[in-house]
């Protein structure tokens, strides 16, 4: 099986710079099995994610592919409306994934890491105080 989980695509800043993030594999990407996008496909996802699925669908047909949620797609949006994000997956044949329990992952194994965080750390690894003050807080962007 060829599977591609891919996490913070961020469509809607690739569109603005006028680039196409899967431009020059598009054989590949048109080749798996399934694609997992984990988090971040657009910020607005009312208005974006339909960019997103349009822009992918010229290449894979949706049904092969599989969204979670991640703290950009709640940006302008409501973390209570969750539902509303799985209605707008779902309308392009996108399966909407809370958690990997509807997955039969067995024997798969998968780490994730972010490469941006809220803070920073000192060379023997303790967090450097103060660090976050500067960055934004992600969860500002969601409301409750």
């Amino acid at each position: 099986m060829k599977l591609l989980i891919l996490s913070d695509l961020h469509d809607d800043f690739w569109s603005e710079s006028g680039r196409d993030p899967f431009d020059g594999i598009e054989k590949e990407v048109g080749e798996l099995d399934h694609l997992i996008l984990a988090g971040d496909v657009a910020n607005k996802p009312k208005v974006r994610w339909k960019f997103a699925f349009e822009r992918l669908s010229k290449i894979l047909p949706l049904d092969r592919v599989s969204v979670f949620p991640g703290n950009h797609d709640f940006y302008n949006f409501r973390i209570d409306e969750e539902d509303r994000l799985e209605q707008i997956a779902a309308s392009f044949g996108v399966q909407y994934v809370l958690d990997l329990s509807r997955f039969d992952t067995a024997p798969l194994r998968a780490f994730t890491a972010t490469k941006e965080t809220d803070y920073g750390t000192e060379t023997d690894g303790r967090i450097s105080p103060g660090c976050g003050a500067y960055r934004a807080d992600q969860w500002a962007y969601a409301q409750a």
